[in-house]
């Protein structure tokens, strides 16, 4: 090859060496997902295993398709996340938490804050905490949910959510064993979103006022 061509013949090559990289990890994400969602499966024997499996069974197929595009990929990992998560809250055993929904909440356009309380388990024993919501009455975790919060004299929960949207939230608490205990739902609906407009003068001249 011609030496003074290489800059033409490199960039290409770097770039798809780049990609190749790229993809392999992709495939290779998918695979630890699809094994991690192969022990939680375990023998098969629990509720709603063929759901699960079914879940299972496409992640493979897409994995095992060298055609397969990353967001294809990555769209499975979020799947079998989610085919997980619910083949666990099927099996769930053992104390159910108690969950108060406080009926104070805070409303504006695109969020809705709350405040909860659990009791009834050992904190240890609590994974994961929030407020979960849906257009539908009794939300689950299985909707809509968020336990990221505030701290101000307490936990204050956020839900990001859109503008004039009619909605049902219920607080949760989900234990390490999965039992998942839920509050009293309420309905709330955030606001609608409005424009800002500005304008700006210096007492200069129009040019000088754009800047």
């Amino acid at each position: 090859t011609d030496a003074t061509n290489y800059p033409n013949v490199a960039t290409p090559l770097r770039e798809a060496v780049e990609a190749a990289k790229v993809s392999i990890r992709a495939y290779e994400s998918l695979q630890k997902a699809i094994d991690e969602a192969e022990v939680k499966y375990g023998n098969g024997e629990m509720n709603a295993a063929d759901k699960f499996l079914a879940a299972i069974q496409k992640a493979k197929a897409v994995n095992d398709n060298l055609e397969s595009t990353q967001d294809e990929m990555a769209q499975e990992i979020v799947n079998l996340e989610k085919a997980a998560f619910e083949y666990l809250l099927d099996n769930g055993f053992g104390t159910i938490p108690t969950v108060v929904t406080d009926k104070r909440y805070a409303r504006g356009a695109i969020a809705v804050f709350g405040r909860m309380s659990v009791s009834g388990v050992p904190s240890s024993d609590i994974i994961e905490q929030g407020f979960c919501w849906s257009v539908e009455p009794n939300p689950t975790v299985l909707d809509n949910r968020s336990s990221q919060y505030l701290e101000n004299n307490g936990r204050i929960y956020v839900m990001n959510m859109e503008p004039s949207t009619l909605c049902y939230i219920r607080a949760y608490a989900i234990t390490k064993t999965y039992a998942v205990g839920y509050g009293e739902q309420m309905r709330v609906s955030t606001l609608p979103k409005g424009n800002v407009t500005y304008w700006y003068n210096d007492g200069g001249d129009a040019a000088q006022n754009e800047k």
